[in-house]
Formats: structure tokens, C-alpha cells, sequence
């Protein structure tokens, strides 16, 4: 994918694009022609960008490639003998729509039990790819619908949620169906709000936020109507917004109050929110959202379901571009097992800013002396990057 963003200049040290438009003085002289290769510059990019802020210029536009097709990536795992089957891409589909058929239902006021016995079984058949497959975190965010969010995001609560409850309980399969369940039905409950509040592109007022609180109360009587007699189901869609400290909803429960199965929901739930565009924000990017869930450990999260998700994803999460110390730049395959700030990189360019022509592909873990410089916020993208139709499609770097 070809990507045209306006960057601050300081950004330009850590960008290997093409400038696209012409910079211009304040006074309209010429600076920059349109077309210089950014990737060429090597280390002076960081006194180009100088220049250019002495010039009284902040942003410029760029255009890069910033992807790695799905299909090469999963090619290099296989060639590391890393398990990575994502997950398949017509379950992934179907199961957000079978989502989508409920909360409609729910929403039109109409009978939905006739679509939820087949979602009972999808989830049952999510979790069975967990277990098999324990490295399915390329499959988040595959599925990317902007206007189906809830759906969406209903899917990657469950492939991750059952993620971590399989990291922390591998013997104990009835828990991993059951949060992969739940997490397929935790915001159920949105089916009975108001498409106004669901949708509104601002800032929620008292009165709606209120409402919205009540989502996980309505979702729990929603899935007793549908005769959903286990606790942990139940468990994760009334209880995934209560917080370690009481401060959350809709109980104000603390601690050992809150029911494991939410516990574990309830990160799956903050994560894939933080890093989804949403109507009324953008995303945060891979490494930020780790960041973030481990400053709230203190308060918000049980600290053992959080140490098991950095243990999974470390530092920086399969599909974060990063820079390393010696100005080479590429993407996290595999998370480190050792040291969470020491995963294997697939690298993109080399210390010149010049794009591999083969596969390379460096372990941090074995490297003492390199490590990662930085996140590349401005085109580090969510897993979106990894599109589902991409697949099949050949690996391109000479864009």
C-alpha cells in the first residue's frame, strides 16, 4: 500500500518516502522539487530536516510503501518454521456477520435465537483455532470494516480474548471457548442503544454515557433470554468494563469481585478499542496501546492477565514498523520470548535507507548491541496493514 501523509519534519530522519508536493518558502521560493527521495539520504536526512525548519518549514508531504503483503509474511514464518496460520479468511467474515444478524435482530426487535445457535458454534470454532494455532495475533484487525466497528470489534475481542485465556490456562479448554464466546457477544447489549449515541461523531454527553453504561446489564438479559446458561459467557458480557480499582461499570466491582473471564475480556476489549479508528478518534498506535494497558495494570487490569499479554505480543506487537539503532527499518514478526523489547524483525531498508531485495530478517535476542530506536507512529499502521485480501498478492517493495 502507498501511503501520502503530511509529516512533521522532524519526521523525516525516520521516513524512507518520496516527497510529493513542492516545498515552498514562506515567501513561495522553491526549496524542495517534488520527487526527492528521501530513502537515498541516509543519515543527512537529519540536517535536511534541519534545514527545513530553518527555512520556517514544519510538514511536508510524503508517500511510501509501508506494507508487507500478508502472504510474504506468513512465507517467512513457515521459512522460520514459526506457526502462523491466521485466522482463515471466510470464518473471519462470516463470523462478523453472524455478529452483525443478532444485533440486528435485537435492534428491529425481533426473535434472534435462530442466529445464535451458529454463533455459539463459531465460537467454539474460533477457539479451537486459538488452540491450535497459539500465534494468531496476525489475524486482528484483518477483518476491517469502518462501518461495521461494533461487529468488528466484537470478532477481535474474541480471537484475542481467547488468546490470553489459552497463554494462561492451556489445560482448561472450557474457559478458552467460553471468553472466545463472549467475547463474540460482550457488547450485545449496544443492540438496544440508540443508533444516535453509537454512531455520534462528538464527545458523549452525561445523560448519553449514562445510557451507554448499560450496555453490559442489557447484554446479560439479552443472552438469559437466549436460554446462555454459563457463568464465564455471562460473565464477560455483563462484567468486561469493570475495573481492578471499582471504577468501573456497571457494578463498581473490585478485584477478585470481577469474574477471570472478564478480566481477561476486559484487555482483550481495551486493546483492539485503542488501536481502531473510530468516528470520534483515531487510532493509537501497536506499541502506545501496549504502553497503555501496562501503566493502567496498577489500577484498571488484573497484573497477571497483563504480564501474560506482554509476555504474548511484547513490547512491540507483530506489525509494528520500527527503526532500529543502526537507522535499518522493518516490521515485528514475532514478538521476543526473552525480552519483550527483542523481537525478530523483517527488515524493509538497510543503515542507507536502500529496500532489500531478498528477505532479511534479524533477531534482537541474538543482536546485544542493536535495538529498536523507535516506533514509526507516522506509518506504523494497525493491523490493518495485513489485509485479508492480501493473501495472495505478491510481495512488493519497489513501490
Amino acid at each position: 500500500m502507498i501511503v501520502a501523509q503530511r509529516i512533521p519534519v522532524w519526521d523525516i530522519p525516520c521516513c524512507s518516502g518520496v516527497i510529493v508536493e513542492d516545498v515552498l518558502s514562506p515567501r513561495g521560493a522553491l526549496l524542495v522539487p517534488k520527487g526527492k527521495n528521501l530513502s537515498k539520504m541516509g543519515d543527512s536526512r537529519f540536517s535536511f530536516a534541519a534545514t527545513l525548519e530553518y527555512q520556517g518549514i514544519s510538514y511536508v508531504t510524503v508517500k511510501e510503501s509501508v506494507d508487507f503483503a500478508l502472504g510474504e509474511v506468513l512465507e517467512v514464518l513457515e521459512s522460520l518454521r514459526i506457526p502462523s496460520d491466521p485466522t482463515d479468511s471466510v470464518l473471519a467474515l462470516h463470523t462478523v456477520r453472524e455478529v452483525e444478524q443478532i444485533f440486528t435482530a435485537i435492534a428491529a426487535g425481533e426473535s434472534s435465537k435462530m442466529y445464535f445457535v451458529p454463533l455459539l458454534r463459531v465460537g467454539k470454532l474460533l477457539a479451537q483455532c486459538i488452540i491450535r494455532n497459539p500465534r494468531i495475533l496476525l489475524s486482528l484487525g484483518n477483518v476491517r470494516e469502518q462501518d461495521h466497528y461494533t461487529f468488528v470489534h466484537s470478532f477481535n475481542v474474541a480471537l484475542l480474548g481467547g488468546f490470553l485465556a489459552y497463554r494462561l490456562f492451556p489445560e482448561n479448554r472450557e474457559l478458552v471457548k467460553a471468553v472466545t464466546t463472549g467475547g463474540l457477544l460482550h457488547d450485545l447489549g449496544k443492540a438496544r442503544l440508540p443508533l444516535s449515541i453509537l454512531n455520534k461523531p462528538g464527545r458523549l454527553s452525561e445523560k448519553e454515557f449514562k445510557e451507554v453504561k448499560k450496555h453490559p446489564v442489557y447484554g446479560a438479559q439479552i443472552a438469559r433470554q437466549l436460554d446462555i446458561k454459563n457463568e464465564n459467557i455471562l460473565a464477560v458480557i455483563e462484567s468486561h468494563h469493570e475495573r481492578m480499582d471499582g471504577t468501573g461499570y456497571p457494578y463498581g466491582l473490585k478485584a477478585e469481585e470481577i469474574p477471570l473471564a472478564a478480566r481477561i475480556a476486559a484487555v482483550a476489549d481495551v486493546f483492539d478499542a485503542l488501536t481502531t479508528v473510530r468516528v470520534y478518534k483515531g487510532s493509537v498506535p501497536l506499541h502506545k496501546a501496549v504502553s497503555i494497558i501496562l501503566e493502567e495494570a496498577e489500577s484498571q487490569f488484573d497484573k497477571t492477565i497483563v504480564a501474560a499479554f506482554l509476555d504474548a505480543v511484547g513490547m512491540y506487537p507483530p506489525g509494528t514498523m520500527v527503526q532500529l539503532s543502526d537507522n535499518r527499518v522493518g516490521m515485528v514478526l514475532t514478538s521476543g520470548e526473552k525480552n519483550a523489547a527483542k523481537p525478530r524483525v523483517l527488515l524493509k531498508t538497510d543503515e542507507e535507507g536502500n529496500k532489500y531485495e531478498e528477505h532479511a530478517i534479524v533477531d534482537l535476542s541474538e543482536n546485544p548491541h542493536i535495538f529498536i530506536h523507535i516506533a514509526l507512529d507516522h506509518i506504523g499502521k494497525r493491523k490493518d496493514s495485513l489485509p485479508i485480501q492480501g493473501f495472495d498478492k505478491p510481495f512488493d517493495l519497489s513501490k
